[in-house]
Order: C-alpha cells, then sequence, then structure tokens
C-alpha cells in the first residue's frame, strides 16, 4: 500500500492511524493540498512504467505538481525503475538507492522555451507548440 506521507500529499488529509495527527502540518498543508503524482497522472513516452525498485515494493521518490501547472510530460526513467523485481540499492552498478525522474510542467507566464532542452523534452515542447498552432488555425 502507499504510505501515510503519500496519502497526505494526494488527498490532503491523513487518518490518525496513518500519523495524520503527529505530522505537524495543521491548516497549512490546506493551502497546497492535494497534489497530483506525475508518473501515476501521465506515463513516460517511451520506455518502462515507473515501478518500486525499493526492496519493501514501495517507490522512493515522486514527482508532485499541483493543479495550478499542467502537466505536460513525464521524463521516462531508466530500465530498473520499470523492473518488477525489487532490486538491493544502492549496489555496484547503481550507486544511489534514488532513480532519476523528473516531469516537464508548464504554467501560466512560464519562461519561454529554451533551444538546448534534452530529447524528452524538447520532443514535448515540439509536440505542445505543434497542438497549440493545430488549436489556434482551427
Amino acid at each position: 500500500g502507499r504510505s501515510p506521507l503519500y496519502s497526505l500529499l494526494s488527498t490532503g488529509s491523513a487518518s490518525p492511524s496513518e500519523g495524520g495527527d503527529t505530522m505537524g502540518l495543521g491548516s497549512f498543508a490546506h493551502m497546497l493540498l492535494p497534489l497530483a503524482d506525475s508518473y501515476t497522472e501521465m506515463q513516460p513516452p517511451w520506455g518502462p512504467r515507473l515501478r518500486s525498485s525499493y526492496r519493501n515494493g514501495r517507490v522512493l521518490d515522486y514527482v508532485w505538481h499541483s493543479s495550478a501547472v499542467s502537466l505536460l510530460r513525464a521524463m521516462p526513467v531508466a530500465e530498473i525503475a520499470g523492473s518488477s523485481q525489487p532490486r538491493r540499492l544502492p549496489s555496484v552498478s547503481m550507486p544511489s538507492d534514488h532513480i532519476p525522474i523528473g516531469a516537464l510542467l508548464s504554467w501560466p507566464g512560464a519562461p519561454a522555451a529554451l533551444s538546448d532542452r534534452c530529447a524528452w523534452q524538447q520532443l514535448c515542447v515540439e509536440n505542445v507548440v505543434r497542438m497549440s498552432q493545430r488549436v489556434s488555425s482551427s
């Protein structure tokens, strides 16, 4: 199952049995929560789905975003992150127990696109621009 912290971030509350009373966030949390788990909302354009690579069967890292931003693309993940078999990390071949993940987000007033983006970001930006042009011309 999901952790109490995942429940708090994704729903905006945690039950007392999940440690909801001990989070110490009070009403502050209600201004920011709930958040969306980017990889649950949108799978990467290629590569494996993000799965647990942690020995307890839970995903260790998340990309969270609020409803104030638009999720354009989830970053493709390493093969180890899509494995159905949990692995012991860190290891000799993977020196961290964190696997790179990311998301491309947009929001009103976001900086203009850059020409030197990495491939997964540029692909998304080009597709979004093309789709925007199609919508505005119809």
